[in-house]
């Protein structure tokens, strides 16, 4: 009997177990099929109102609660999907950015505005807190035509290529701030002042800005979480008018492309700076050799003309070399160029075309050894060989930077000093490709519209670099180094210098010269006009009779019969610059010549104490 109540009382014990045991196991979590919401995309296609899904979406809290309060935050979901939506939690919570949580839908509002969609919670126990923390998922960098898309709303993005406005570069964080890129978009990025880096001031440099994406009062914003979202506003920064501010006012031979660095991603890859970085500024340089090349825009002073920002860089894309071009900076509201640079593009580098020359000459008697390095060709010149008709070099008008182009052939057409047109030759080769948009403000002309060949018969086409009559100033005694056109380290020559370039004394008219045209030295059959120029015993360079450009109506004088280059000083009344000039076997190393009339220039190198 005993035994038999302890059976009974046994059975009883276990049969209580596996009863308790019944109750307690749950079945484990069923995945769902394929109608319930997963991810964050999926519930954004749910329609408003209460949702009814018993599942749980897994997510990344992306927001900090002293950004965006104590009631609402972000989450975003796994790396696959990629989504983002705003939470209203409805009351006080303490989720911070990394946090993972899992959100059991079932009970909560769905709201869309603008498809703008937000998760309103009712309670806490709808939101499961892990105790892991990971670092939330890194910025999706985006432009403005997707971030107003709408399908980065809630998320962590950045947007790049964009810099805080002008008006804004000294103000802190922690406000409303506009930030702008250089196609004009603008964004709003709004930080509270009661973040802990609303004290921060803004970046004044372009770059990417990070944040929450979020949609206030009808547009989307970006609300950054932490000072570090400002870090990489760290490039230039840069103009945001849209246009282009670097443009080619004119070229004349092989192609060249120009343009402004607007933000550091425009800026060419591997390009080769010009003027060492800013240390050597010129309103002239040269590039010998094909490839992508880069100066800051300063004036040979080393400043930056008014209105061109400050670093301001220009680069230029040389296709091919062997010719002449003028890049200009274009003011982006008044559209006149506030600067230009002339590139020469020469087959020979600048150290290759310097030359030494020591001459010995008797001035006042007494002899005189000179010694003297200049280059071996006229400035701008394309073409040095003996005997050819051109182009051999650039016009300037005296105390001016910017070039004129002359005519592509020597022997073209020549004339008397009354100005007077004699044609000795064809049509006209020279020609270039002028920006017409910008030259009639800065003074080029293009010549006559049927042959665009740079000389035709239009009055007046250039004019001084300081007034816009005919009549010159008698202010300026010296080629002023603002309008040095010479490249850095090379100037005009002034009369000292002209002398030893010929081994002359002061007398005018000097007499006798040596000229040889024959390579061996020999003058047989030597007759300037007939060779077109000349090459001067003992100095391996070739003069070419290049004449003059006339102040009016553009015509070219003495083409063929005359060797004309500037020297750097003025006649007592301002209104004629000496030039040297050679005709025949006589040389003068300074012959007043109307100053409005262009020449051509041979530099020389600035002279240093050794």
């Amino acid at each position: 009997m005993n035994y038999n109540i302890i059976k009974a009382a046994v059975c009883a014990i276990l049969c209580c177990a596996i009863i308790a045991c019944e109750k307690d196991v749950k079945p484990e979590p069923i995945n769902p099929d394929e109608l319930r919401v997963l991810t964050i995309a999926e519930l954004k296609d749910f329609n408003e109102g209460e949702l009814t899904a018993k599942v749980t979406i897994p997510a990344v809290v992306m927001s900090k609660s002293e950004v965006l309060g104590t009631t609402m935050f972000t989450i975003q979901d796994g790396y696959e999907s990629r989504d983002g939506i705003l939470i209203n939690h409805k009351s006080t919570h303490s989720y911070q950015a990394g946090d993972n949580i899992l959100i059991d839908i079932d009970g909560c509002q769905l709201s869309k505005d603008d498809s703008f969609c937000t998760i309103t919670i009712p309670n806490d126990k709808s939101v499961t807190k892990s105790n892991s923390t990971t670092a939330p998922y890194g910025a999706v960098i985006i432009d403005n035509t997707r971030l107003q898309s709408g399908n980065f709303q809630s998320m962590y993005v950045g947007l790049s290529g964009y810099e805080v406005i002008e008006e804004q570069i000294s103000e802190s964080v922690g406000k409303t701030l506009k930030f702008i890129n250089k196609d004009s978009d603008t964004i709003r990025v709004i930080t509270p002042s009661t973040a802990s880096f609303a004290g921060e001031i803004v970046p004044e440099l372009s770059g990417t800005i990070k944040g929450i994406a979020l949609y206030q009062d009808g547009e989307y914003v970006i609300a950054p979480q932490n000072i570090s979202d400002f870090a990489q506003l760290t490039e230039k920064r840069f103009k945001v008018e849209g246009d282009n501010q670097a443009i080619l006012v004119w070229s004349g031979g092989p192609s060249l492309d120009s343009f402004v660095s607007e933000a550091s991603t425009n800026e060419a890859e591997g390009a080769i700076s010009l003027d060492a970085d800013g240390t050597q500024p010129a309103n002239c340089f040269v590039v010998d050799k094909p490839g992508t090349y880069s100066f800051y825009a300063k004036n040979p002073l080393g400043e930056y003309p008014a209105g061109i920002p400050e670093d301001t860089q220009i680069y230029i894309d040389v296709q091919e070399v062997g010719g002449n071009t003028v890049v200009g900076y274009v003011d982006p509201v008044s559209k006149k160029i506030l600067w230009t640079w002339h590139i020469w593009t020469s087959t020979v580098s600048l150290e290759d075309m310097s030359l030494t020359r020591k001459t010995t000459a008797t001035d006042n008697d007494q002899t005189v050894t000179r010694s003297i390095v200049m280059l071996d060709r006229l400035l701008g010149a394309v073409n040095t060989t003996p005997g050819t008709v051109g182009p051999h070099g650039l016009y300037y008008q005296w105390g001016r930077k910017d070039p004129i182009i002359g005519v592509g052939v020597i022997g073209q057409f020549s004339s008397t000093e009354d100005e007077s047109e004699t044609e000795i030759g064809g049509a006209a080769t020279a020609s270039s490709s002028i920006n017409k948009t910008y030259v009639e403000d800065w003074y080029f002309d293009d010549g006559d519209e049927e042959t665009k060949t740079h000389q035709g018969a239009s009055a007046y086409p250039t004019r001084y670099i300081s007034n816009n009559s005919n009549n010159p100033s008698a202010d300026d005694i010296t080629w002023a180094a603002v309008a040095n056109p010479c490249p850095y380290g090379y100037h005009i020559p002034n009369s000292d210098e002209s002398k030893a370039i010929w081994g002359v004394n002061a007398s005018l008219n000097y007499g006798g010269m040596e000229l040889v045209y024959h390579a061996d030295g020999t003058t047989e059959g030597m007759d300037t006009e007939t060779h077109l120029g000349f090459v001067l015993k003992d100095l391996d360079i070739w003069f070419p009779n290049n004449g003059n450009r006339a102040r009016k109506a553009g015509r070219m004088l003495n083409l063929g019969r005359q060797h004309h280059y500037w020297c750097n000083y003025l006649n007592a009344s301002g209104a004629s610059g000496y030039a040297a000039r050679i005709r025949s076997n006589q040389i003068n190393p300074g012959a007043a010549i109307n100053r409005g009339n262009a020449c051509n220039i041979r530099c020389v190198k600035d002279y240093k104490e050794e």
